[in-house]
């Protein structure tokens, strides 16, 4: 990533609802830096579903608790991470093939929504999900070169 243009931190509850907050956040963001409007529904689906992951699977017997978003900005490239404080211990294998009814598909619909997802997890540690979009420099579809079209 080149200079930060722009940093934010959003803090919210861990509670059904409060994604909207986190998307919508993004998602002005993403249009005041001129990212695609395509490419933002992508991020749209991407911070919803790492927020919702974090509400289902961090606390699962404990409410109250709290997500950080941190959206960074640069000349290139649009970052989301999404940090739970949870019980931690995720696997995430993005070549593992899914069965259309098993759960844990929300990593991977993450996958196909942004350009890169890491995820770190440690048990008892927490969870963070970071995302990037990559943008600037576009060929004619509004995508970076390389870039999920």
């Amino acid at each position: 990533m080149g200079t930060n243009l722009i940093t934010n931190h959003l803090t919210i509850p861990s509670e059904f609802g409060y994604e909207r907050i986190a998307v919508s956040i993004a998602a002005t963001i993403a249009q005041a830096v001129h990212i695609p409007p395509q490419r933002i529904k992508d991020l749209e689906v991407a911070v919803s579903e790492a927020c919702i992951n974090a509400f289902e699977h961090a606390y699962p017997t404990e409410a109250e608790n709290e997500v950080v978003v941190t959206i960074t900005v640069d000349d290139s490239t649009f970052a989301v991470d999404v940090k739970d404080f949870g019980v931690g211990g995720v696997t995430f294998d993005p070549n593992r093939k899914r069965d259309a009814w098993s759960r844990g598909w929300g990593l991977h619909l993450i996958q196909t929504h942004v350009d890169t997802v890491v995820v770190q997890s440690a048990p008892g540690q927490g969870t963070l999900i970071h995302m990037t979009i990559r943008y600037g420099d576009t060929d004619d579809g509004g995508n970076k070169a390389g870039a999920r079209g």
